[in-house]
Parts: C-alpha cells; sequence; structure tokens
C-alpha cells in the first residue's frame, strides 16, 4: 500500500463546506486536541493553493440516494455532490466504496 505522501499532490482538490466543518471536528476532538486557532489554520490556508477548488454546497436530502443506515448520510451527500459535478471523491473508506450508489465516484487513492 502507498503511503499519503506518495499521493501525486500536482492534481487538483475541491473542498466541500461539510469537508472543512468535518476537518475541524476531528482537529478539535480529544485524539488530535488541536486548539481553535490551529485547528482553523488549514482551513485558512488551503483556499490559497493553487490546485484548490472550494465548491458550495446547495444539496437538498431529497437528492440523495436511498441509504440503509444513518451512518451513510453524509457520506451519500458527499458521493453525491461530486457525482453532480463530475468528480471523483477520494475516500479510504472501503465499506463506502461498495455501496451502490459510491460507485464509480467513491475511490481509495492508495489502491
Amino acid at each position: 500500500m502507498r503511503s499519503c505522501a506518495a499521493v501525486r499532490i500536482n492534481r487538483s482538490f475541491t473542498t466541500y463546506p461539510i469537508t472543512e466543518m468535518g476537518f475541524l471536528r476531528v482537529s478539535l476532538s480529544p485524539a488530535f486536541g488541536a486548539s481553535f486557532e490551529d485547528a482553523m489554520a488549514a482551513p485558512a490556508a488551503i483556499p490559497g493553493m493553487r490546485a484548490h477548488r472550494f465548491l458550495p454546497d446547495a444539496t437538498r436530502a431529497q437528492s440523495l440516494p436511498r441509504v440503509r443506515a444513518s451512518k451513510d448520510v453524509t457520506d451519500a451527500h458527499l458521493v453525491h455532490l461530486a457525482r453532480r459535478n463530475g468528480l471523483k471523491l477520494a475516500t479510504f473508506d472501503a465499506a463506502m466504496c461498495g455501496h451502490p450508489w459510491a460507485r464509480g465516484v467513491a475511490e481509495d487513492p492508495t489502491g
């Protein structure tokens, strides 16, 4: 398996409001324990990166595919947003990649 550092960084990448909020949530969690100021540093710096694209999100719940579990709602939302904009969704979540509604969009970048 390739390490994250081996993934080509010259490709463009897209963030959405929900991915930024997820980053903050994880950064502020007890497992990482970042201060609010430190956690905000990355989302503040990312828009200045040449390869970055920010995609506003106006997704409505009615547009999501049918999911079987509550834990799949956010994943389905991200897949739908990527698909609607002709993008791929990079994820390390093999279970997400296996859902019928994620095929062709969700991909493991190490794979």
